[in-house]
């Protein structure tokens, strides 16, 4: 006698791509050393550090960052700040980084020989 079939082993492809979808949890805060992407703005930023020492912020806990081109900028600490961000791994920003700076040269000196 055959069993029928049980749902057990019914598998939904919607479910599986769901699953299969990387989805990237927002950022709460920006933590000093750590990397973020905006994909909408196509920019990758790495938190320096955190200072309150910002006069142009009234002493608020401010963001001091760098994107993948090289700009460096701050961000007052407060809520809504990360909206839309997301974290990143270090390897691609600093990939993003070392091919941007070879296309900004692309025929840079030949190293010295010692």
């Amino acid at each position: 006698m055959v069993n029928p079939p049980d749902d057990k082993n019914i598998i939904s492809l919607d479910d599986f791509r769901k699953k299969k979808k990387k989805v990237y949890p927002p950022a709460l805060t920006f933590e000093p050393g750590q990397y973020y992407i905006r994909p909408d703005l196509g920019v990758l930023v790495h938190c320096v550090f955190l200072t309150d020492k910002f006069h142009a912020h009234d002493g608020q806990p401010t963001y001091i960052m760098e994107d993948q081109f090289g700009n460096i900028f701050a961000e007052k600490m407060e809520e809504g700040a990360t909206k839309d961000w997301h974290q990143l791994m270090p390897d691609v920003f600093i990939t993003t980084v070392e091919r941007l700076k070879k296309e900004n040269d692309p025929d840079p000196p030949a190293p010295q020989s010692a």
